[in-house]
């Protein structure tokens, strides 16, 4: 059950929003300003330069008046994950919220309102809506259906059940964790944080979370903002070294999913985490090929998602799916040919 907590004895709660930048000084100019103006005071934005090469760090130090800015700098790139793990290995506060660069909160009570719901509940996870934006030409505002919580609260059940069947979405943003929660998914990302993730970043990071949650709260507040540009990471996904790239990171991320519950869920769930995961992979793939690229590429593309994880059955789909390339699955060889 959640933990209910007497109002004269609680300490007001601190929120720590960790914020990955790689190239994001223009956007960071509309966003910290935007995070600044909340109403509720006691918070921490920690910025994680990741290797950028504009003027990313110098906006985070012109906002560095205000103490509650926190500049962590990397060197070099190393990815998405990386730095949301970094911003988090940095963090204070009782809470931590993942927030993009490019995105903002959709008033400045957001946290004032969350701080105020988490007076008499601590849930390790407090998941609330948020509202998805398309910018020119096809400006429009409307609720991330997709994203926004479908289920009620949730005490001591498989919450990485509901994440897998699409009750919980696995985007970051809009989802309030625990730092402790936090710590002891560090310690499961380890080795996959060691290899520059860029795409479904957010996957990895949820997953792991989920997975040493107990407790989930659904919140009806309303409270930040998703973007849609032309350049967003999908729509960067034309071209090959990107899907090259995701296809990569997708099979990175699914693999350390599997490490995660391999021992400490029954041999049934942890099948049921294969298939899905598998199922998801090969999706993409189907959408990349798709692309009109050349036979030897889509051929590049099978060969990242060939998997021990994978069966006959998945395989046959990925050809069904794959027709029109002379591409062939050699059961006897356990390998794609051409």
């Amino acid at each position: 059950m959640f933990q209910y907590v007497g109002l004269l004895f609680m300490e007001r709660i601190m929120f720590s929003i960790v914020l990955p930048a790689y190239n994001q000084g223009k956007n960071l100019q509309i966003s910290l300003p935007n995070i600044l103006n909340q109403s509720y005071g006691n918070f921490e934005v920690i910025c994680v330069n990741d290797g950028s090469t504009d003027d990313t760090a110098a906006v985070i130090k012109s906002f560095q008046h205000d103490s509650r800015i926190i500049l962590v700098n990397q060197e070099y790139n190393k990815g998405t994950l990386s730095t949301r793990l970094l911003g988090a290995k940095t963090a204070r506060g009782s809470y931590i919220l993942q927030f993009d660069p490019d995105d903002q909160f959709t008033s400045n009570n957001v946290l004032q309102q969350l701080a105020d719901q988490l007076q008499s509940i601590t849930p390790d996870m407090l998941h609330f809506r948020m509202r998805h934006l398309f910018e020119p030409p096809i400006y429009k505002i409307e609720p991330y259906h997709w994203a926004n919580p479908r289920v009620p609260h949730i005490n001591n059940e498989n919450l990485l059940f509901h994440l897998l069947v699409d009750d919980l979405s696995h985007m970051i943003t809009g989802k309030l964790f625990k730092n402790e929660v936090y710590q002891k998914s560090i310690t499961d990302l380890f080795e996959l944080e060691k290899k520059h993730i860029v795409y479904i970043d957010d996957f990895a990071l949820v997953f792991a979370l989920v997975h040493h949650s107990k407790t989930y709260f659904a919140s009806s507040i309303e409270g930040y903002d998703y973007y849609s540009y032309e350049d967003s990471v999908m729509g960067r996904l034309s071209q090959l070294n990107k899907c090259l790239k995701y296809l990569q990171d997708t099979r990175n991320v699914y693999e350390a999913s599997y490490k995660i519950v391999k021992d400490g869920y029954d041999e049934e769930f942890v099948d049921f985490v294969i298939r899905q995961t598998v199922s998801l992979q090969v999706s993409r793939l189907y959408e990349f090929s798709q692309k009109q690229f050349e036979e030897k590429d889509v051929f590049n593309m099978c060969r990242i998602v060939d998997s021990d994880y994978l069966n006959d059955e998945q395989y046959e789909f990925i050809i069904e799916r794959t027709c029109g390339y002379n591409i062939k699955w050699k059961t006897d060889r356990k390998c794609w040919v051409l």
